[in-house]
């Protein structure tokens, strides 16, 4: 019971560590997703308001280029009645006199001189007007090349706010997307702290649980009631009995093979001694029997040789 207790504890306490390791993975997580969608929120807000300033800049120039064209038309008006007027005033020379009065009198070359006069004075006028109508002229062909380059200008200025205006949508359409998609991952990251929260009362339902459980187990320990030690000491000599029992049989069972090993040697020694007393005996009797040969041998030369 003892042993089941702490392999209980035991998994409680692994079941606790695992679950504080994936709060923490999950918290790590979800701050390092926050940073990155806000780095990349950021980034479009300040390219929309980027690409807004440069076309409200375009339409401001594009409205000034307008009062400026409208400008030139009224000059260019103005122009083209002071030409009329200038042409109208050219009026016939004064220099002749008029009906009755004298050629050689004072009052004729009073005339004579003021018609003179005169007549310088609307020829001077009448350059004047040539040199103001030929500056005119000119200024009204740079005005008209001005005007062709800032057409061109404002034709290329209304393709780039086109083009601004079509990448503005875009990125209005993707910021529409993230925050679509960020309002998602809110809603994930809502549902996954509510999952983290169930996990946190969890872990300290675990981790009371196991305050519990170490208490019992240290309760256990200290105050072991008699029943369960007569119960663990008749289960320990039950086992030593069989412990004994086991030891004798195994003992026994060595024993035998022992005595059936020594009786199989002893066997085989015996029967090789009586094998070698066998050969030594044939070879005594093969040994006196040719002493035996040698001396009748040698008893018959000697009879011979008398």
């Amino acid at each position: 019971m003892e042993q089941a207790s702490s392999e209980y504890v035991e998994d409680v306490g692994g079941e606790v560590r695992r679950l504080q390791g994936e709060l923490e993975k999950a918290e790590e997580r979800m701050q390092l997703w926050k940073k990155k969608t806000q780095v990349v929120v950021n980034e479009l807000r300040d390219r929309i308001v980027r690409l807004t300033h440069e076309r409200d800049e375009l339409q401001e120039a594009r409205a000034q280029w307008k009062c400026h064209g409208e400008l030139q038309q009224q000059e260019q008006h103005i122009h083209s009645v002071a030409q009329g007027e200038v042409a109208g005033a050219s009026l016939p020379l004064v220099s002749s006199l008029p009906v009755g009065v004298p050629a050689g009198s004072f009052v004729g070359d009073l005339v004579r001189w003021t018609g003179a006069a005169i007549d310088a004075s609307v020829i001077v006028l009448l350059r004047k007007s040539e040199v103001v109508l030929e500056v005119a002229a000119a200024t009204s062909q740079e005005l008209d090349k001005c005007q062709r380059r800032t057409a061109q200008t404002l034709r290329l200025q209304a393709k780039n706010i086109e083009a601004l205006q079509s990448e503005v949508s875009g990125l209005q359409l993707q910021l529409g997307e993230a925050l679509a998609e960020v309002r998602e991952r809110n809603h994930a990251v809502d549902s996954r702290d509510q999952a983290l929260s169930v996990l946190q009362n969890r872990l300290e339902e675990l981790e009371a649980t196991n305050v519990q459980l170490e208490s019992s187990h240290m309760a256990l320990n200290n105050k072991l009631n008699a029943e369960q030690i007569n119960i663990f000491e008749a289960r320990l000599e039950e086992e030593m009995e069989n412990l004994r029992r086991e030891f004798a049989s195994r003992e026994s069972g060595i024993f035998d093979q022992h005595r059936d090993e020594i009786e199989r040697l002893v066997t085989n020694y015996e029967g090789e001694v009586a094998e070698l007393r066998a050969e030594l005996e044939e070879r005594a009797l093969v040994a006196e029997a040719a002493e035996k040969a040698a001396a009748a041998a040698a008893s018959a030369k000697v009879t011979h040789s008398w």
